[in-house]
């Protein structure tokens, strides 16, 4: 062990750190697989009889495992399609009839009856056990009326495996069209997707604006936004690693890490305090040690001033480890 102590003008000479281990010890225990979320693409038409029990049987799923799940419903030759809708039915294999139903793009299951739920519920229980080391969030910000800009966030956690993604966002409308409780996420637009490439501890931010048209906007309380993740890849059989779905207000996308958080774990704990030294005494290193993580993090008192020999911020980061 290391004792680290600070004596200079203004600072609190009776202030030490108790250093364990040596500084820079890299990004600390990675964090636990994240929660999947399951992407279910329910490809339907308001003339398919069938497509009532898939829809009813979802929305029992989706009141069973709320955040579990994500039902996006595309309609496909009936006045509600739209041409990306269209383009992601062709896109997948055995799409001859509907209802069809993929669970994160892996698991299909074409038509339907009373007792589907049971089907569905065993596929989705199948990719709820797949553990995931990909992230997916998404805020949302107004411009005026009904223009928003959305930011969807993707990382892949510090011990993941390096992949690339197509990461995709989608608007819908829940019960619509009016007429039954089968409906449910209306797809009613698709923005560009990107393919994007991440390391192990990496994010990437998309952002995109999107305008409502007038049915979503006359009831905002209905509109959702869906994005995922997925293997990039324009036809076939395509894994989703990660998936999301939020509903109106929308709010900006919260700070990765807090701060205090001095090597971007996640966590504000005693791990921190080798970077946190570092940060103060060797900043230029802090930044090679640990790239990515934000300077601000340093600013603990909130008074604007941080980086190399911001001194000021060593008692608040006492306090903050001492209210652990």
């Amino acid at each position: 062990m290391l004792r680290s102590c600070f004596a200079r003008r203004g600072i609190d000479t009776g202030l030490c750190l108790l250093l364990v281990g040596t500084i820079g010890a890299g990004l600390g225990t990675p964090p636990a697989a994240a929660q999947r979320c399951v992407l279910a693409e329910d490809f339907t038409a308001i003339w398919c009889i069938p497509c009532i029990d898939a829809g009813l049987a979802l929305d029992q799923l989706e009141a069973e495992y709320p955040g579990q799940i994500a039902v996006l419903q595309i309609h496909v030759s009936d006045a509600h399609t739209i041409p990306w809708g269209t383009a992601r039915f062709n896109s997948y294999p055995d799409h001859a009839s509907i209802p069809d139903v993929w669970f994160d793009g892996v698991l299909q299951k074409v038509g339907a009856n009373p007792q589907v739920y049971w089907e569905y519920l065993e596929m989705f229980s199948e990719r709820q056990s797949v553990p995931t080391d990909v992230t997916v969030e998404i805020g949302g910000e107004q411009v005026s009326g009904p223009t928003f800009t959305f930011q969807v966030r993707v990382c892949l956690a510090p011990g993941g495996v390096p992949k690339p993604m197509r990461v995709y966002l989608v608007r819908a409308l829940d019960h619509y069209p009016a007429g039954g409780a089968h409906y449910r996420n209306c797809l009613r637009q698709a923005a560009p997707e990107e393919d994007i490439d991440l390391a192990p501890g990496q994010c990437q931010v998309i952002e995109r604006t999107m305008t409502f048209e007038s049915t979503s906007w006359s009831q905002p309380n209905n509109i959702r936004m869906l994005a995922w993740a997925q293997v990039p890849a324009d036809s076939g059989v395509r894994e989703v690693y990660q998936a999301r779905m939020i509903s109106w207000p929308f709010e900006p996308l919260p700070p990765l890490y807090d701060a205090g958080d001095l090597n971007c774990d996640g966590t504000i704990d005693f791990v921190d305090i080798n970077p946190f030294v570092l940060y103060l005494t060797n900043n230029a290193a802090w930044q090679t040690e640990f790239p990515g993580c934000p300077p601000e993090l340093g600013d603990i008192n909130g008074d604007g001033t941080y980086g190399q020999a911001s001194f000021g911020d060593i008692n608040p980061f006492v306090a903050l480890l001492a209210g652990m």
